[in-house]
């Protein structure tokens, strides 16, 4: 075998091993107790202002970066979350929530944003099988769940709860070990079909 190519395949492996390492200390911050606490706390307040400005399915209105149901963590994990109520013809009402989750200005991968979503679903309480996640084309994760009214009230009611700084480690590790659990799907035909 040629020298040339062992010295190729040297330098692949070696910025390969590189870019691992970079990428793993990257998303550290993401998976830091701290991120984790200011993700908790910060759901609080976007829970309250999901709920204070709910909008009717279909007349959604663009969100601004200042708008308070959006959030930017230190560690640049970005969260939007919209409630929007859809009138069912002779049906009762159902109100559509909406989170949107990935990693400021770049790719968020999978292994990253999983766990989020399940520690935001946990945190509010709501059951992952209800939930639908779809990746959009720039890696954006979307998630969606849809309440009855009887459910919307239960929820409305219901206060975030953080849990304290030294159960963060273990709540982590148990979003790591659900991730897995979520529903990939289509957003779209998921809410067309329950609607």
């Amino acid at each position: 075998m040629p020298i040339s190519i062992i010295v190729a395949a040297g330098v692949v492996a070696f910025v390969f091993i590189v870019w691992l390492w970079v990428s793993s200390r990257r998303y550290a911050r993401v998976f830091a107790d701290a991120n984790y606490l200011e993700l908790g706390v910060g759901l609080e307040r976007l829970k309250a202002a999901a709920l204070q400005r709910m909008e009717t399915v279909g007349e959604e209105t663009p969100l601004g970066l200042n708008d308070p149901r959006v959030l930017r963590t230190q560690a640049d994990l970005a969260v939007v979350y919209t409630i929007s109520r859809r009138a069912a013809g002779d049906t009762a009402p159902q109100w559509v929530h909406h989170l949107s989750v990935g990693l400021s200005g770049r790719y968020t991968p999978h292994r990253v944003a999983a766990p989020m979503i399940v520690y935001i679903l946990q945190l509010l309480e709501i059951d992952l099988p209800r939930a639908v996640v779809e990746i959009a084309p720039n890696h954006v994760f979307h998630v969606e769940w849809v309440l009855d009214e009887n459910e919307q009230a239960a929820f409305t009611a219901r206060p975030v709860k953080v849990p304290p700084p030294e159960l963060i480690r273990r709540v982590h590790l148990q979003c790591l070990r659900r991730r897995d659990d979520l529903r990939l799907g289509q957003i779209g035909e998921r809410m067309q079909a329950e609607g």
